[in-house]
């Protein structure tokens, strides 16, 4: 009943993972699906990780499933942290699809971001202009998550949003921590080019590493996408114009 090959590869994780991910290019693969080595300690950061490579080697969607994983009846939604990226965005909606055909809900969550901190313990600056640009930022990210929420429920999937404003510590801990709540899975938008790979260093590869469910990367194109036009840009700048004011006056 099925077509197996197997794939011979030699050469360090990354030249194994980058000749998998040209032959699932190649073959035209809808998705690689994988499994992870736990590593512990020092091993963990001085051993290159397959899968790791893999997520930004391929273009083709990946998902990564951790050892020893048993999926569970009450696992029954998609969780999908998001920045709010174009890339995330457009990851959405390919998550939107597959929620919608399993029947699987979605939790839309994001991290607040602050615009001023020292080390990795929050220490605020509360200056006036610092203040306005983080109620700023906060609202117009409350109201893109409602957007989403929106465009979730009128095509029929289930969706909850969680707006993490926790100050201190690192974003993975946060998606982590939520993820063992209980999903089916984990949806993270792989980025393309230099950000993505400074990117998948640092939230989506701790994320990737120590999920206790399965990872989906959902690869998107959007290098290939049309450049905004000019009105577009002067819409965002209009929007955004109390920040960029507060920016100023606190630069000057």
């Amino acid at each position: 009943l099925l077509n197996l090959r197997i794939l011979e590869a030699r050469g360090g994780t990354g030249d194994q993972a980058k000749a998998l991910a040209e032959y699932a290019s190649k073959t035209g693969a809808p998705l690689i699906v994988a499994s992870h080595h736990t590593r512990a300690g020092m091993k963990k950061w001085f051993q290159g990780s397959f899968c790791e490579s893999l997520s930004l080697a391929s273009e083709v969607p990946l998902l990564v499933v951790p050892p020893g994983y048993r999926a569970k009846r009450t696992d029954t939604s998609i969780l999908f942290p998001t920045d709010f990226s174009e890339a995330s965005l457009a990851a959405f909606e390919e998550v939107l699809d597959v929620a919608r055909a399993s029947d699987l809900g979605i939790t839309i969550y994001h991290r607040a971001e602050f615009p001023v901190f020292v080390g990795e313990d929050l220490v605020y600056t509360a200056t006036r202009e610092i203040a306005l640009i983080e109620e700023e930022t906060i609202r117009m990210n409350i109201k893109r998550m409602h957007e989403l929420a929106t465009r979730a429920r009128r095509i029929g999937v289930r969706v909850k949003t969680l707006f993490d404003k926790r100050r201190g510590g690192r974003p993975s801990r946060a998606v982590l921590a939520e993820a063992k709540r209980g999903y089916a899975a984990v949806a993270m938008a792989a980025h393309n080019g230099l950000v993505g790979r400074v990117l998948m260093g640092s939230t989506s590869r701790a994320v990737l590493r120590e999920s206790p469910c399965p990872v989906w990367i959902v690869r998107t194109r959007t290098a290939n996408r049309p450049k905004k036009s000019k009105k577009d840009l002067q819409t965002i700048a209009r929007e955004n114009l109390p920040t960029l004011r507060a920016l100023d006056s606190y630069l000057t």
